[in-house]
């Protein structure tokens, strides 16, 4: 069913005011009695999210703090609230988060002189737990504006690496 995909770019949610469109304003804030969120709406409908489906978080790195904290939060429980108050079970869903950030740390300079044969092989040399060493940092060591928080990374199950788009 492809409307059991629902997808958000982080980049779309970088400050505070503008995750209420995906998540729904806060009771009491103005709009909070519009609509509980896009994201709920979707999770909602059992046309689309309600009985299970895909979220894919693009570049979840540019997304506001406070987003970021929420999904966590949703991982972490397995349910998620909306603007309007209500709780959204998170069974069936599958959420998929993609970054950009790292790749500096993954690829080495030489990767764009490769053949498709040498860049299949090294991408598929790279395993789960390699990956998360090279994209996670340790709050307490101070940011890295390459990695990614640990209390982010510790909650994904299975990392993984596409091939670089070339054109």
């Amino acid at each position: 069913n492809k409307n059991a995909f629902f997808e958000i770019n982080g980049n779309e949610f970088t400050s505070s005011h503008r995750l209420d469109a995906l998540l729904g304003a806060p009771n009491g804030f103005v709009s909070s009695d519009k609509t509980p969120g896009a994201l709920m709406e979707w999770l909602d409908d059992l046309a689309q999210g309600g009985r299970g489906g895909f979220i894919l978080i693009n570049e979840i790195d540019k997304m506001a703090m406070e987003g970021v904290k929420r999904f966590m939060e949703a991982w972490d429980r397995g349910k998620i609230s909306g603007g309007d108050g209500k709780t959204r079970t998170l069974k069936n869903v599958m959420f998929i988060i993609t970054s950009n950030r790292n790749a500096s740390m993954i690829f080495p300079d030489v990767w764009p002189t490769w053949t498709a044969q040498e860049m299949k092989r090294y991408v598929e040399s790279l395993d789960s737990d390699e990956l998360k060493e090279k994209t996670t940092y340790n709050t307490s060591d101070g940011e890295d504006d390459k990695k990614m928080a640990v209390e982010v990374m510790n909650r994904i199950d299975l990392f993984t690496v596409a091939t670089p788009i070339t054109r």
